[in-house]
């Protein structure tokens, strides 16, 4: 469930970048850099639950963490600089 709402953060992040791209300020450098680095603790938040969580079996939770990484490298790709 916490990676779809982090998926739709992401989407929303990346409309961001796109925007930012044609129009860029100081102001609007600064609101995408915080939304990044709140976007990584997120993921490293969650990365920390993974082994937390029994009910799932491993697999399960190895797909999550696979899916976490993706999320960051996708981040990652759309904003370097954070």
């Amino acid at each position: 469930m916490f990676i779809k709402e982090l998926r739709l953060n992401i989407e929303q992040f990346e409309k961001l970048v796109e925007d930012n791209k044609f129009e860029a300020t100081e102001k609007k450098d600064s609101t995408l850099e915080e939304f990044c680095q709140n976007l990584n603790i997120g993921i490293n938040y969650y990365r920390s639950l993974i082994p937390q969580i029994i009910e799932e079996t491993e697999i399960a939770r190895e797909r999550m963490l696979t899916e976490l990484n993706d999320c960051a490298k996708k981040i990652n790709s759309l904003y370097p600089a954070a």
